[in-house]
This record gives structure tokens, sequence and C-alpha cells, in this order.
């Protein structure tokens, strides 16, 4: 269940690693080749049959675990009571050299109106040496975007899935995205799923996109300024993306500031000004 996390109330929030070095969200290299990502992951639900399906694209924002996605992805594991409907609802965090965990999520809040939600993961630990795991993260920006302007995005589109003797295979195939933004649409003008604010771009995205982060610029060296909300099936050039600064109007749930803190849910605005958020 989406329930608080015991350990929470032991540890402190992790300390500070750095942010994401250039290279690492998962763009292409020089040789346009893709390169590992360890900052942007894909979100999966389990069936009660046993099986994962890819439901959307999430992103960390904090060394802590926090990370952000769309709203509807994270409503989408919910029933109409409010309740999680499946039996578990991850993520999946990769690390150098190739290895990965799954991280359950045991917490989230959505925006009353704008289609973001943050939440965050269980503690993860490294089993090749005990090491708690912490999260390389995406710095965010509060700047409007215009007409005209380059945006470019990671996430995780399409997958394959199979079952074979039992055993239940995932294919992920991650994508690089770059376009411009066409249009301001204020809001959701324009767009039948969206009544916030948001832009219209020409990427063509997919709907496991959904979540993803999108960059003020192409290449490594951007920051996040929206995410990924929606794309229409048969229009290879719209989607619209939601702007990253409703997150200022929302908490993340349930966290200590420090060992022996009460447990609540505390304002984005407060951990960015604690440093736990890096907004440029």
């Amino acid at each position: 269940m989406l329930s608080e996390d015991p350990s929470e109330k032991r540890n402190p929030l992790l300390p500070w690693p750095g942010e994401l070095e250039p290279g690492m969200i998962g763009f292409v290299n020089e040789n346009g080749e893709q390169v590992e990502n360890e900052a942007v992951f894909p979100i999966f639900k389990q069936h009660h049959s046993g099986e994962w399906e890819l439901i959307g694209t999430g992103f960390f924002i904090s060394p802590a675990g926090f990370f952000v996605t769309a709203k509807h992805v994270m409503m989408d594991v919910l029933d109409e009571h409010n309740r999680q409907k499946y039996p578990a609802v991850s993520l999946v965090q990769f690390l150098p050299g190739g290895v990965y965990i799954m991280r359950g999520i045991l917490q989230f809040s959505v925006h009353p109106t704008a289609d973001l939600a943050i939440g965050k993961p269980e503690v993860a630990t490294d089993n090749r040496d005990g090491s708690e795991v912490r999260s390389k993260f995406l710095s965010l920006t509060l700047d409007k975007l215009a007409e005209g302007d380059e945006v470019s995005s990671f996430a995780f589109p399409r997958h394959h899935a199979a079952k074979k003797e039992d055993v239940f295979t995932i294919d992920l195939r991650p994508a690089f995205y770059a376009g411009t933004v066409q249009q301001f649409c204020e809001n959701g003008r324009g767009c039948a799923k969206l009544i916030t604010d948001c832009y219209r771009t020409n990427m063509h995205v997919y709907g496991g996109a959904s979540g993803g982060p999108v960059m003020n610029r192409v290449g490594d060296e951007g920051n996040v300024v929206a995410i990924n909300s929606s794309s229409f099936e048969g229009a290879e050039d719209v989607s619209y993306i939601t702007p990253i600064h409703y997150l200022l109007e929302m908490n993340v749930p349930q966290i200590a500031f420090n060992h022996g803190d009460a447990i609540r849910d505390i304002p984005v605005p407060e951990l960015i000004q604690e440093g736990l958020i890096r907004v440029v």
C-alpha cells in the first residue's frame, strides 16, 4: 500500500550528493549514442496476475529520492475511493554498471488541478556493498517558455512485455525527444485533457512518456521546465507539457528534516529553501 515508511522516522534526509553529471540524464552523447541515466526512470504497476505494466515516466528532484511525474500517471493506480487497486506500484532506478533496483512508491500527492504529482519511494540499499542508495537528480527552472524555444525530453514511452515459461520479462525502450514550443495555452486552452496553463510542442511522444522531464534546452545542459502531459494518437507533432512551477503549490508527503523531527507534509518551497531541491 502507499503508506508511511517507518524507516523515514529514524533516518534524516540523505546527504547532498551533487547534481547529475553532464550526459547522465539519458540524452545523447557527441556520437549520437544514448547514455546511461540515473535520474529518469520508468514507473510500473503490478497486476493481480503478477505481471507488471509500464504506466509512465518519472524523475528524481532530490538526493532524498523525492520524485515528480504526471498526476494522471499516479491516479491510474487508485480506485474511485482513492484506494490503491494494484498489489504494488514501483519505480525502477538505474545505477552505474547496468545495475537496477525496484523501489516501491510509498507516498505521493497530486496538484488539485495541474497534471503534476510528487512522491517518495522506499529506502533502497545497494546489495553490492550495503550502502544506502542516493538518487541522482535534476535541477528545476521556473523560467517561462516562449514560442520557438527549443525543448527536449527523455522518457520510457514504449516497452515490450512477454511471458515465457512463467518468467515475465520487460524490454524497456527509452527515447530522446526534441522539438520547439508552438503555443502557450492559458488554462489548458486547446487541450481537452488539461485545465491549467500548458504549452503545445511539436515533440512526437508516446503515452509511456507521460511524467517525463522536459528540459529548456536540447542536450544535457538544460533544466527541467515542464513535464510531458499529453499527446494525441495519430498526431506525430502535437504534445502538451505542464510547467514545473505548479510544484511550488505542492507538499512532499510525510517526511522529516532531521532525526527526531515530527513527520509532516512539507511544502516544496521549504525544501527549496533548505537546499534539498535545486531551482536555478
